[in-house]
C-alpha cells in the first residue's frame, strides 16, 4: 500500500480555507481529507481522520474442521483474487483438489498481499502451481512484473519494499531488522528487553514500534488482549536480509535467544504462582520463536546452556499442553552434545525430556537413565525442586515397571523436599506416586483416599487433572460409579480449557469404561474407539493400572453386542472428530452426575 504523495495533500488547502470561511464547505473537505488519507501508508493526523488498517486478504479457515471443499476454497478473498488474475493470463485454468493445496499454500506464503498475489499470477503463463511454489524461495528476484500501467515501485516487490524501507527513519530500520528475527510474532513483555540491547529505553522503544505500525510495516494481530505484532513474510524476509547487511544478525539473535530464555524462565514461574492458562494461551503463539531460540543456541557451543535452559522452563508448559513431540526435539537437540556439562541447567532439561519419555511410547530414550541423571545433577547443585520432581516421576516409572521398594525410596525424597520447600505441586506429586503404590498392592480404598486429600493441591492444574483421571479409574474399580464421573467430568474441562487432546482422550477412555460398566454397551464401545483412536496416533502407553480396566471393558462390550455391532461401535468412535468425542463425553459425564443428584 503506498504513501500518498505530498503534494495531493497541499492541493486541499485552498477547500479548507474555503471550509474555514464559509461554513458549510467544511463537511466537504472533510470528506476529502479521508478519501485522500484512506490509500496513505502513514496517518496524516488531520482533524477528522480516521484510520482504517487493512488486513491481508483471507485464506481458507482451518478452524472449520476436516478439509474444505472447493467451491468454500474459492470464495477465500485471497484466493479469489489468485485464480482471477490467473485466469486473465489462462482463462482454461482450473483449481482442481490436487492443485488446491498448492494454491492454498502459495497464499499463505505471500501472507494474502494483494500486489504480491498478482505478480505471483504472472508466472502462472509458464509454470505450474508447484513451480510456483518452490520459487517463492527466491521471491524478490521472482516476482516482478512488466505491465504498463503500474506504477514502477508496483512492477517489483524489491523495488516496492527499497521504496517503502527508504522512507523509515534510521532507528526504524534499525528495529525492523532486529524484529525480523521473531518467527512467529512478538508481543510488548517479548520485545521490551531488546531496549539494552538496542541502547535505548523500553518506553524510546515502543515509540519507534508504533511508527512502524503506522507506516504499515508492522501489522497487529487482531483480537488479541494484549496486542501481538508480526510482520507479513516478505516484509521479515527483506528485513532480514536488511539486517545481514549491517552486520547486526548476530547481536539479533543473541537478543531474541535472551527474550526466550526470560519468557520460559517466566512461564515456569507463573504456572506455579497460578497463571498456567494464561500461559498456555500466550505461548501458543511462541512455539515459532522458542524452536528458533533452541537451534541458533545449539548451533553454538557458547550458547548451548540457552538451549537446556529453555527446555528446563519449559518443562511444566509441555507436560500440561501434552504435546509431546515438541519436548522430544526440543530438548534431543539442546541435549545433544551436551555430555560434558555438569549443570542445573543440563538436569532441568534431562528431567524434561525425561518426563515426556515416561508419557510417550515409542521414546527412543527410556526414561529410568534421564531421570537418574537429573537426580544426580540437581543434587550436585543444590536444585531441590528438579530433584524432587525427578525423583517423583522415577517413582511412577518403577511403579509401572513393579519395582516397588526403588519407588518408596524416591517417593520418600520427593515427600521430604516436597515439605522443605513447602511447595504444594510436590506435595501432590508424592500423593499421585503413594496413590500408584497402593493401587499397584491392590489396595484401592487407600489409593482413593490418598488421591482425594492431593487433588486439589497446588496451581498446577494439569497435575490436578491427571490425579483426578487416576482417583476416577480407582473409584471405578471400587463400583463407585457417580464418584468417578464425577472426578472424571473435572478432570475433563481441564483438559479441554487447556487444549490437552492427550488428557481428553485419557478421560474419554475412562468414561469408556464407565459406560460400559453401567451398561450403555454401545456408547462405551464408541467412547473406547474415539480414545483409541487418539492414543495411537499421539502414542499415549497404557500403564499397568489401565489394562485390567481396558481388558474387562472391552470384553463386556463385545459380549454384550457380539462381534460384528462391537466391531462398528468401535469404527464408528475412530472416525469421530477428537474435540467432538472429548465434547460428548464431558456431556455425558455432567449429565452422569446431575442424575445422580436428582
Amino acid at each position: 500500500m503506498s504513501q500518498l504523495p505530498f503534494t495531493e495533500v497541499r492541493d486541499l488547502a485552498p477547500l479548507m480555507r474555503m471550509g474555514i470561511d464559509q461554513g458549510d464547505a467544511t463537511v466537504e473537505v472533510r470528506v476529502a481529507v479521508l478519501t485522500a488519507t484512506s490509500a496513505s501508508q502513514v496517518p496524516l493526523n488531520f482533524i477528522g481522520e480516521q484510520l482504517m488498517r487493512l488486513p491481508p486478504l483471507g485464506l481458507p479457515d482451518p478452524s472449520a474442521g476436516g478439509q474444505p471443499l472447493l467451491p468454500e476454497i474459492e470464495r477465500a478473498p485471497a484466493l479469489a483474487l489468485l485464480l482471477t488474475r490467473i485466469r486473465s493470463i489462462q482463462p482454461n485454468f482450473a483449481l482442481s483438489a490436487a492443485v488446491a493445496p498448492t494454491v492454498v499454500e502459495i497464499c499463505r506464503r505471500l501472507d494474502g498481499m494483494p500486489l504480491a498475489l498478482e505478480l505471483a499470477a504472472v508466472r502462472f503463463a509458464l509454470l505450474s502451481a508447484d513451480q510456483v511454489l518452490q520459487r517463492l524461495e527466491h521471491r524478490f528476484r521472482f516476482l516482478g512484473s512488466g505491465t504498463s500501467g503500474r506504477a514502477q515501485r508496483h512492477r517489483n516487490l524489491q523495488v516496492l519494499l527499497d521504496w517503502s524501507f527508504a522512507l523509515l527513519s534510521h532507528e526504524e530500520r534499525r528495529l525492523l531488522g532486529w524484529l525480523s528475527v521473531f518467527v512467529q510474532g512478538w508481543s510488548i513483555e517479548a520485545m521490551l528487553p531488546l531496549a539494552g540491547f538496542l541502547g535505548c529505553d523500553p518506553e524510546a522503544l515502543i515509540e519507534v514500534l508504533g511508527g512502524l505500525v503506522d507506516k504499515s510495516l508492522v501489522s497487529i494481530l487482531p483480537g488479541m488482549d494484549p496486542p501481538r505484532y508480526h510482520l507479513l513474510e516478505s516484509v521479515r524476509e527483506y528485513a532480514l536480509e536488511q539486517l545481514r547487511c549491517a552486520r547486526e544478525e548476530q547481536r539479533a539473535r543473541d537478543a531474541h535467544l535472551d527474550c526466550v530464555v526470560k519468557l520460559a524462565r517466566a512461564t515456569h514461574q507463573d504456572i506455579l504462582g497460578g497463571r498456567m492458562q494464561e500461559r498456555l494461551t500466550q505461548l501458543l503463539y511462541e512455539l515459532g520463536n522458542i524452536g528458533s531460540a533452541v537451534e541458533y543456541a545449539t548451533g553454538s557451543g557458547r550458547l548451548r546452556g540457552f538451549a537446556l535452559d529453555i527446555a528446563g522452563s519449559l518443562t511444566l508448559y509441555i507436560r500440561a499442553r501434552g504435546q509431546l513431540d515438541w519436548t522430544l526435539r526440543w530438548c534431543r537437540l539442546a541435549l545433544t552434545g551436551s555430555e560434558g556439562l555438569d549443570t542445573a541447567e543440563r538436569a532441568r532439561a534431562l528431567l524434561c525430556l525425561g518426563i515426556s519419555a515416561v508419557h510417550m511410547r515409542s521414546a527412543h530414550e527410556p526414561p529410568e537413565p534421564l531421570l537418574l541423571e537429573a537426580i544426580r545433577l540437581a543434587r550436585r547443585h543444590e536444585d531441590f525442586w528438579t530433584e524432587a520432581c525427578a525423583c517423583g516421576y522415577y517413582a511412577l516409572w518403577e511403579v509401572n515397571e513393579q519395582r516397588l521398594a526403588g519407588a518408596t525410596g524416591n517417593l520418600a525424597v520427593t515427600r521430604r523436599l516436597a515439605e522443605q520447600l513447602n511447595d504444594d505441586v510436590l506435595r501432590g506429586l508424592a500423593g499421585l506416586a503413594e496413590g500408584w503404590l497402593h493401587l499397584a498392592k491392590g489396595n484401592g480404598t487407600a489409593a482413593a483416599a490418598t488421591l482425594r486429600a492431593v487433588r486439589d493441591l497446588g496451581e498446577d492444574q494439569h497435575q490436578r487433572h491427571f490425579i483426578r483421571v487416576y482417583l476416577a479409574l480407582t473409584l471405578i474399580g471400587l463400583q463407585e460409579w457417580t464418584a468417578a464421573a464425577r472426578e472424571l467430568s473435572e478432570a475433563m474441562g481441564v483438559a479441554i480449557e487447556q487444549g490437552n487432546v492427550r488428557g481428553a482422550a485419557g478421560c474419554v477412555e475412562a468414561y469408556g469404561y464407565l459406560a460400559v460398566a453401567v451398561g450403555l454397551h454401545r456408547d462405551g464401545a464408541r467412547f473406547l474407539g474415539a480414545a483409541r483412536a487418539v492414543r495411537e496416533r499421539t502414542e499415549i502407553p497404557l500403564f499397568n493400572f489401565w489394562l485390567p480396566h481396558h481388558r474387562a471393558a472391552h470384553a463386556a462390550a463385545r459380549a454384550a453386542l457380539g462381534p460384528g455391532e462391537y466391531a462398528s461401535c468401535l469404527q464408528t468412535g475412530a472416525a469421530m472428530r477428537e474435540e467432538d468425542s472429548a465434547n460428548e463425553a464431558y456431556a455425558a459425564l455432567r449429565s452422569f452426575d446431575a442424575a445422580a443428584r436428582s
